[in-house]
């Protein structure tokens, strides 16, 4: 068997263990990938409520998205995020309620969170998110820094 060949097999197995299929929705069509932030879901059980919330608010175009990450992606989890934050003096729980908040690209890029992640090496923070069929309840949702360093795939499903 060829080194490539192994290599590929590798990384497949890596990424099918990792669960690295990820979901975005946008009301606008995204041909390009940009530097900007976007928050993408671990799973594509939110999809359909996503996309109901979406039209509910008066949107009329919904574009869903799946995602493949790097293998050498990083993400700072909500344990170790605690832990780094608490260390490096950035007030965790205000980053994460502020992220919550929908601010736009800038803004995000402008926390002192989002700077602490860079310094760091991560691409980005698994956090805790409204659920989307249920905002009294909270799942885990990914914020992605800069999706042209980090994203393998993104794929438009129909």
């Amino acid at each position: 068997m060829k080194k490539t060949e192994l290599k590929r097999i590798i990384k497949t197995l890596i990424q099918e263990s990792l669960g690295t299929k990820y979901y975005h929705v946008s009301t606008s069509k995204i041909d390009v990938l940009s530097p900007n932030p976007i928050w993408v879901d671990l799973s594509s059980d939110y999809l359909a409520s996503r996309v109901s919330n979406m039209l509910e608010g008066g949107n009329k175009n919904m574009y869903k998205y799946e995602i493949t990450m790097k293998t050498n992606s990083r993400f700072l989890t909500v344990k170790d995020g605690k832990e780094l934050f608490k260390e490096k003096g950035i007030d965790y729980l205000e980053y994460i309620d502020n992220l919550v908040g929908a601010p736009n690209h800038s803004q995000v890029l402008n926390e002192d969170g989002t700077k602490l992640l860079r310094d760091e090496g991560y691409d980005g923070i698994i956090h805790f998110d409204y659920d989307p069929d249920n905002f009294q309840n909270s799942i885990k949702t990914m914020l992605v820094i800069d999706p042209t360093k980090t994203f393998e795939s993104f794929k438009l499903l129909k």
